[in-house]
């Protein structure tokens, strides 16, 4: 066992030698008619010691002013839930036509309410082992709160050497937390042997794809909101959500921890709406 395992990572570091930074333009996808009507690439970019992890992502430019519009870094919760779960369930421009899973591949659809609008979104999967990320060596492979900041950090500083257009856009950092393992579809798909290689991922490094992966990880931080108190105080703008329906984050919750802060209430709660129905409360 352990001499298989040996020859697995030196087969890794093969396949790493040979790639670099630079990404790989998507034009079709399977399950998608046609070519798709916005800029998809894919890639990997190397962090950690001696570049012994491989972070995987996926990023589409702005459909509206690439130029201009915000660059938004997305990493999905869990932690180990893979950031295609934001770009197909939530936030990108094409996810599954809603179907019962019969056992073929999903078609794909166009998302009207995709934030890619008006943003070019980077989702990330992180921390190592999330998704299509994976490490070179049994040691890169355990990870913490700590270690996966630092290495997003790296990722979007190696990122930007590859996309120097994007440095003067401004720069959001966003994600949610994710626990549930939704439908049938995304497993079916991201497992498909022409998908993956729509997406560049490199063969033999990742097996079954898991939508939320168990990991190797260490949570080290128990309280955020200190986090958040010094990234408010330094003048760091923030927008909080919750679903009102969450049984694990109820909005409760967030309010308390917020109100905790002691902030000028600027604009108190009010209603916003989308396509004439109320979509929810916000306050400033």
């Amino acid at each position: 066992m352990a001499k298989t395992k040996l020859c697995y990572y030196l087969f890794l570091l093969l396949v790493v030698a040979g790639h670099a930074t630079a990404g790989s333009t998507v034009k079709f996808l399977r399950g998608f008619l046609g070519p798709l009507p916005f800029e998809l690439e894919t890639g990997y970019v190397g962090v950690g010691d001696s570049e012994d992890v491989q972070l995987s992502y996926y990023f589409i430019k702005s459909e509206s002013n690439p130029e201009s519009d915000p660059l938004m870094l997305w990493v999905t919760g869990g932690p180990g839930c893979s950031a295609l779960s934001g770009l197909i369930y939530e936030i990108g421009p094409i996810t599954f036509e809603p179907m019962e899973y019969n056992g073929s591949l999903p078609t794909m659809i166009l998302n009207p309410y995709s934030w890619t609008k008006t943003a070019s979104i980077i989702f990330l999967d992180l921390p190592v082992g999330t998704g299509f990320s994976y490490a070179t060596t049994p040691t890169a492979l355990q990870s913490s709160d700590l270690q996966a900041s630092d290495h997003a950090h790296q990722f979007l500083h190696k990122w930007f050497v590859d996309h120097p257009e994007f440095l003067s856009n401004p720069l959001y950092v966003g994600g949610d937390s994710s626990y549930a393992d939704w439908y049938k579809l995304s497993y079916h798909w991201a497992d498909d042997g022409q998908v993956r290689d729509a997406l560049s991922i490199r063969k033999g490094t990742i097996g079954k794809w898991d939508r939320c992966a168990t990991l190797q990880y260490q949570k080290m931080v128990i309280n955020s909101i200190p986090y958040h108190e010094n990234l408010s105080s330094k003048g760091y703008r923030s927008l909080i959500y919750s679903g009102d329906h969450d049984k694990v984050v109820t909005f409760r919750s967030t309010q308390a921890w917020i109100k905790s802060f002691n902030y000028y209430v600027l604009d108190d709660w009010r209603t916003w709406t989308l396509d004439n129905q109320v979509a929810g409360l916000v306050r400033s």
